[in-house]
């Protein structure tokens, strides 16, 4: 390759691209990431200088661009476009330029609804290189929001910092991840308008070019740089300003402040702008005075292994106080869910506004990102600091979390954004003037309340909002420190929560490994365990184990069958399987829950957070995997608890005391489980509290009345029988038949393909395929059970369908008729408890009389 092309090659990845891993490239691809930055820089640092001249491009295109405005954009591109690299371009830079020179510049300018520039950005993104959207994290905001939080900052400082808002000298804004410069053309757009209105159209021009040097950019990926430079220039000179050189800087924000020294380009004359522009950055960075810092910080979850190369050793010691406090609770393993490209660019924000050298200790921090740190226990510590670093904080909650569960009355939750995780605004507001013990105001706006629900209805909501402030309906939230930072459930009620009722409880058990570990039969498992302990240590069968931190196949590989260690457990609501229940095969073995549960034991399954339809409690009698309340976690307790000289009841005896107390009758806890079984496997009950249930145990609302007690002691009971496979379903539930010609394997298709309900036949019936051809099904299903879920789990299409190839014979075919029966009765049952939840909940005795304060 031609030594200048080489040269060119070295200063991008060693300096334009430092940092390749930040950016979601793969390091060791020097050839990919080289390829990648030159295609984005050449196409739009094009754009750009055909866009600012009016002038067509060519080998000389770095020409067009002023000196004084793009100096490191200048630089770079006359280093793309000299004779050694065209020449290696051949055909393909006459290509480009062609199709740049083919634009009409008309067709670039933005609207006052769309900016043909970004959506262009972005296609080009999707097909040059559709994996980089899924690396960095970056997912472009939607200009409604965009909007919204511009006009929110606006008029916080005017009403709360008493400034003449983006207009006064003294703000000074920061997006420390601007991508393609979304946020800053947004309140250009703004200071441009107020200036308009306010002085005159013809005093704007002066205005938006004043605005424009205190609207500060920090962005680590050179295409969006690109971009976000030239929608910028744009955006200033068609409000009549003059251009400067623009203060969006190349740089990684989450690294500390670097000096000039070291940046040795082979190009010498990329050496004097990359110096200005490192120069430039580190002021802002440390010195400059900065009122607000906003933007849409990258999203990425971060892996073990990834987070201290990701976010660097500066903020890898920097957020460390946000982990300690977790630590302190004794929270720790939850830190798991901490690493986020997000948390760094708050934990970074924090610091810019209060820690850096230039910080004022005041300021507005405005910030849409992902939204599980409001709730999650990993986040605690970050909910504290922002309590304690600022004054109010509001949160405008978005939601649209496609893998949580849904509340039962929500009928659909879509994403602002094309991504997996729900988003929310934070603005938050400091005065520098508050006391060392106070903490945050937050209020908190749901947009579900306000029904909206799918993204129209969402961006429709911040539309209104921007023009009106009273749009969005706030509630002050009550928690504290590490709490959450959304409206606690159950607010208002005193009834004991499930986890205040039991003296243990546990997780399930965790395997990482349930393909290998957990079979259908206890035959199938030994056959494969023996199998593989009678094979070879080699590659394809480290795969099958499926290694992990914690366990080796080498390990298990070492020990004997076992058969004493293959055990029932619940893998899912109605769902028993078999485990080989040896440490060497199972990463969390849960050794406290194992010695608790004993021979023989009973235990409720519960979520904390994002318990959807259907009940809102679950019961097993054998030993539960970590998923079986609905595939996604939760927490077990059980009633009896066999460790030391045991068994003794795990629920709080206190409890039944008070009840018996209450009612003047002696009662077992076994009572009081079987009613607690009732009240909360009730239909209504995850409908009647579906927002209190987000974020909390379920609450008890143990029945005031004695006669109700025994009501929901005498459901509750069957309930209990019904899940934990304890006695059969009642024969009025049995209407379920297997027609059709029989199959040789069960082959249940998908779900939107496996059931059929009658037509015209009047019934709520229908029939389930047990093979693709639909010539074998279950025919008298209910669309109630079929639709049946525990918090999102659709039970009975997953329990058919995780026993597809599995050999249709007498048993098979007797366990999918139970289940379907058994089904149909647990759903009348917990619409029995309906009336009984009423009549507990209208007169329920408080958590003060259950802990004997009268």
């Amino acid at each position: 390759m031609d030594p200048v092309v080489l040269d060119l090659r070295v200063d991008f990845i060693q300096t334009l691209f430092a940092r390749a891993e930040a950016g979601g490239y793969d390091p060791t691809d020097e050839n990919s990431l080289f390829s990648n930055a030159f295609a984005q820089t050449l196409v739009f640092g094009l754009l750009l200088a055909r866009d600012s001249s009016g002038k067509n491009v060519g080998p000389n295109a770095h020409e067009l661009l002023p000196h004084t405005s793009f100096p490191l954009l200048r630089g770079t591109l006359r280093a793309l476009t000299v004779e050694e690299v065209r020449r290696v371009l051949g055909t393909a830079f006459d290509v480009v330029t062609d199709a740049v020179n083919a634009v009409d510049p008309a067709l670039l300018r933005p609207t006052e609804r769309r900016d043909p520039l970004l959506y262009l950005y972005e296609d080009f993104l999707r097909v040059f290189d559709p994996e980089a959207v899924k690396r960095y994290g970056v997912y472009y905001t939607p200009p409604d929001v965009v909007a919204l939080m511009v006009a929110e900052v606006e008029r916080l400082l005017q009403n709360r910092f008493r400034t003449n808002g983006l207009l006064d000298e003294r703000v000074n804004l920061l997006d420390p991840a601007c991508g393609t410069g979304t946020f800053l053309i947004a309140a250009t757009s703004l200071a441009a308008e107020r200036a308009a209105h306010e002085y005159g159209s013809a005093a704007a021009a002066a205005e938006v070019a004043a605005f424009a040097q205190r609207a500060h950019a920090f962005e680590l990926l050179v295409g969006p740089y690109t971009v976000a430079h030239y929608r910028m220039q744009r955006e200033v000179s068609r409000r009549g300003g003059r251009n400067g050189r623009l203060p969006i800087f190349l740089t990684d924000t989450l690294a500390p402040a670097a000096s000039e020294a070291g940046v040795q380009p082979n190009m010498a004359f990329l050496s004097a702008p990359l110096i200005e522009e490192r120069k430039a950055a580190d002021e802002v960075k440390t010195d400059k005075p900065i009122l607000v810092v906003m933007g849409n910080p990258p999203y990425k979850r971060l892996r073990a292994d990834e987070a201290t190369r990701l976010v660097g050793p500066f903020m890898n010691r920097l957020w460390n106080d946000l982990k300690q406090p977790v630590k302190d609770a004794g929270l720790g393993r939850s830190l798991n869910a901490f690493p986020d490209l997000y948390v760094a660019f708050y934990r970074w924000a924090l610091w810019r506004l209060f820690e850096a050298k230039g910080a004022t200790g005041r300021g507005v921090l405005a910030f849409v990102t992902n939204r599980k740190f409001l709730v999650g226990a990993a986040f605690g510590g970050l909910r504290r600091m922002l309590r304690r670093r600022f004054d109010r904080i509001r949160i405008i909650d978005f939601r649209g979390d496609r893998r949580a569960s849904r509340p039962a009355v929500i009928p659909s939750d879509e994403n602002i954004f094309n991504i997996e995780v729900g988003v929310c605004v934070l603005l938050a507001e400091a005065h520098g003037d508050r006391q060392a013990d106070d903490e945050a105001s937050v209020e908190y706006a749901d947009v579900w309340r306000q029904d909206a629900f799918d993204r129209p209805a969402k961006l429709g909501l911040a539309r209104l909002a921007r023009e009106d402030p009273e749009t969005l309906k706030f509630t002050e939230t009550t928690g504290r420190d590490m709490a959450p930072l959304i409206p606690r459930g159950f607010d208002g009620v005193d009834w004991p929560s499930l986890d205040a009722l039991f003296t243990f409880r546990s997780n399930g058990i965790v395997t990482y490994r349930d393909r290998f570990s957990y079979a259908l039969s206890a035959q199938d498992l030994e056959r494969r365990v023996q199998q593989w302990l009678d094979g070879g240590l080699s590659p394809d069968t480290r795969e099958q184990f499926k290694e992990t931190r914690d366990r080796e196949a080498a390990s298990a590989h070492s020990t004997a069958l076992d058969q004493s260690a293959i055990c029932q457990v619940a893998y899912r609501p109605l769902d028993y399987r078999f485990l080989y229940n040896r440490r060497e095969f199972v990463d969390f073995p849960k050794p406290d829950l194992q010695a608790a549960w004993g021979e023989a034991n009973c235990a409720l399954h519960a979520l904390d957070d994002g318990t959807g339809s259907g009940p809102a409690v679950w019961c097993h009698a054998v030993l539960p995997d970590q998923h079986a309340f609905s595939g996604r976690g939760g927490w077990v307790f059980p009633l009896f608890d066999y460790r030391g000289d045991g068994p003794k009841h795990s629920m709080l005896n206190g409890t039944a005391a008070s009840l018996s107390s209450a009612y003047g009758v002696d009662l077992e806890p076994q009572q009081v489980f079987d009613a607690i079984v009732a009240l909360l496997s009730a239909a209504d009950y995850t409908v009647r509290f579906a927002y209190d249930l987000e974020n909390e145990f379920p609450h008890v609302p143990f029945p005031a009345n004695h006669d109700v007690f025994l009501d929901a002691v005498t459901l509750g009971g069957r309930i209990r029988e019904l899940e934990t496979f304890a006695s059969d379903p009642a024969q009025d539930f049995r209407w379920a038949r297997l027609d059709g010609e029989p199959a040789a394997t069960l082959a249940v298709p998908t779900r939107s393909q496996a059931f059929r309900a009658n037509q015209g036949s009047g019934e709520e019936a229908g029939r389930i395929a047990l093979v693709e051809d639909r010539s074998f099904v279950v025919s008298g299903v209910s669309e109630a059970a079929w639709d049946f879920s525990v918090s999102g789990y659709p039970v009975l299409h997953r329990w058919l369908r995780a026993r597809n190839g599995q050999r249709v014979d007498s048993t098979l075919q007797r366990e999918i008729l139970d289940v379907v029966a058994r089904i149909e009765e647990l759903l009348h049952r917990f619409r029995e408890a309906d009336p009984v939840l009423e009549r507990a909940a209208g007169q329920a005795l408080s958590g003060r009389q259950l802990t004997g304060g009268g």
